[in-house]
């Protein structure tokens, strides 16, 4: 059976309006594989999974622009089988509003449901089998986006054993067979997708721990992100702004986090920066991060504390934008024979 975790959503941050200071958390439930996005119509949607022995139960939250609270949790029978890779709300590309749930259910074929939602989540249609196979990653460290809603099709990253993509037709219909799948090549780690800001789908995958790739569009050139690492993850994501690209590499005990920007078809030069004076705090280093929801572009602010395992907490302000850059250490010396790299300033 399933091990079931509280999920004590810090709903109150959420929601909060910039620069208040986060109220007390609003207890959401309890289940597994939780997932939170924000429409563009500033509809707030967290879908997570509870699950009694193989079997797996969607539950369902919404609450609308300045809300006080979130609506009564709705439960959805999706389908047999347990869901392992965790349900995701994905909205069309704009002008569009359709909203999409997609959800696992293992081990049955079909095994990817879906239901839509025209009027932002507040009535949804019956499930539909829309591929007989399910997505799938291979994650070195954290979770990343294995799927991407847009105009022509509905993208399933199949991470394992191997990287192929499904890409099911955007009306949902009919259901993509398990061998109708595209072969992407690469190697089966950290596998994801993400949208550009043309609404254009963008992969990233790690190979052998040691080095991480990106791909713009299906077809796209392979661009090494970083090479010669050890313990390497990559994590995109994306909106109307563009792509950030997130690399962690293993450093002793910890990870040295570095941001690079999307520009073109490369990504641009890496971004760590030291953490402010008098912001350190002993015994633990905070990194904030910025995390795009895929299908949005909204940014979530996100913060990691080491020394805490497995502790995560995601805080959001409605209107609040994250900091573009991560804070990671840097040697103030400097690599052997260079320069220490300068702070980041303004857009660059």
């Amino acid at each position: 059976m399933s091990r079931r975790t509280f999920l004590p959503l810090l709903a109150a941050a959420l929601l909060g309006p910039a620069g208040v200071a986060a109220a007390a958390p609003v207890d959401l439930g309890v289940g597994r594989r939780p997932w939170v996005s924000v429409d563009r119509q500033g509809v707030t949607h967290v879908v997570f999974e509870q699950d009694a022995g193989s079997q797996s139960t969607l539950v369902y939250l919404r609450r609308a622009p300045g809300a006080a609270a979130f609506e009564a949790p709705r439960t959805f029978a999706v389908a047999p089988g347990q869901d392992f890779s965790g349900p995701v709300v994905l909205q069309d590309p704009a002008p569009g509003t359709r909203l999409v749930l997609v959800a696992e259910r293992c081990c049955t074929t079909p095994s990817t449901w879906a239901m839509t939602s025209a009027d932002n989540g507040v009535t949804w249609s019956a499930p539909q089998p829309v591929f007989d196979g399910a997505p799938a990653v291979n994650q070195v460290d954290g979770r990343v986006p294995i799927w991407a809603l847009t105009a022509g099709s509905l993208d399933l990253v199949v991470g394992n054993p191997g990287f192929s993509l499904a890409q099911v037709p955007a009306a949902l219909a009919p259901p993509l067979p398990a061998s109708g799948v595209t072969p992407m090549g690469g190697a089966p780690y950290d596998t994801q997708v993400t949208l550009d800001e043309a609404g254009q789908p963008v992969f990233a995958w790690g190979a052998d721990f040691s080095a991480a790739f990106l791909r713009r569009g299906v077809a796209g050139p392979d661009v090494p992100v970083l090479t010669g690492g050890t313990g390497v993850s990559v994590h995109i994501a994306g909106g109307a702004r563009g792509v950030g690209v997130l690399t962690l590499r293993r450093e002793g005990t910890a990870g040295r986090l570095e941001f690079r920007r999307l520009a073109g078809g490369a990504p641009d030069g890496r971004r760590p920066h030291a953490e402010a004076p008098g912001r350190q705090q002993r015994g633990r280093r905070r990194d904030r991060r910025q995390q795009a929801q895929p299908d949005t572009g909204d940014i979530v602010c996100a913060e990691q504390r080491d020394g805490e395992a497995g502790h995560h907490r995601r805080e959001q302000a409605e209107g609040q934008v994250c900091e573009p850059r991560i804070a990671a250490r840097r040697d103030r010396e400097g690599q052997p024979g260079q320069k220490p790299e300068e702070e980041p300033r303004g857009d660059e």
